[in-house]
């Protein structure tokens, strides 16, 4: 789905809705079907072939393919997929899938497949914390919007020893009720709610996230970086629905 110039996750989930729903995003918002590989061709099952070969199948199937159908780019060269990286990230495209041409194809997820990530370095706010402010396990983070509005839009992975102990000593609990949060939030991998421990939203950290947005949230778990004492909250970017990765 592509969406204000750039992928855009969220809008292709409505399309696991009901079939009037889906046709209704039929209508409104067309979508791509972008093929990487083939498994079978006019009843043979090609899965135990070479990657190369499966290739070259698949180009011959798509020679006559227009967009909304078409291929997946490839590439042998490792300067051009560096590149990659680099011009595609701030489109929402995740990063790369790097695989070997003698490979055959294997039902899941493959060892020898590798799957990069194109990351990039965001501030943001520090607005509440889990486990607890002086041992905190992980950083919600968050942004304001143009109206001053506290947004969360992501959460950290598990944080090191050292970086609870450097939190601890520059955040301050706020009682629930003189924050804009919740108490808990849903799971990122299902599960329980999870606490929330509410802080002073003053201290802006640095965060490696990927390209994976949904409505201006990253869907994947950030990765503490820093704290940014040499910030405040009016110099985070603002949170927006359609923000793009800088």
């Amino acid at each position: 789905m592509w969406r204000e110039a750039r992928l855009d996750w969220g809008q292709l989930q409505r399309r696991l809705g009901s079939a009037a729903q889906i046709a209704e995003q039929v209508r409104t918002s067309p979508a791509s079907y972008v093929a990487f590989d083939v498994l079978a061709a006019e009843g043979v099952d090609v899965r135990t072939r070479p990657w190369a070969a499966r290739r070259a199948m698949l180009e011959q199937l798509g020679v006559d393919w227009r967009p909304p159908l078409q291929l997946t780019p490839v590439t042998f060269d490792r300067d051009e997929a560096e590149q990659w990286c680099r011009d595609y990230r701030p489109l929402g495209i995740e990063g790369l899938v790097v695989k070997g041409a003698t490979t055959r194809y294997v039902p899941g997820r493959a060892s020898s497949w590798l799957k990069w990530k194109a990351r990039a370095t965001e501030d943001v706010i520090v607005g509440a914390v889990t486990g607890t402010v002086e041992r905190a396990q992980a950083v919600i983070a968050g942004r304001l919007t143009l109206e001053g509005q506290l947004i969360i839009v992501g959460r950290s992975a598990v944080l090191t020893a050292a970086q609870a102990d450097q939190l601890a000593a520059v955040l301050a609990p706020v009682a629930p009720a003189r924050h804009p949060w919740p108490d808990q939030i849903s799971s990122l991998f299902g599960g329980p709610p999870v606490m929330l421990r509410h802080v002073n939203p003053v201290v802006v950290a640095e965060v490696s996230a990927d390209a994976a947005l949904q409505q201006g949230r990253w869907r994947h778990a950030v990765r503490l970086v820093r704290l940014r004492p040499d910030l405040v909250p009016a110099d985070v970017p603002p949170f927006s629905m359609a923000r793009g990765a800088r």
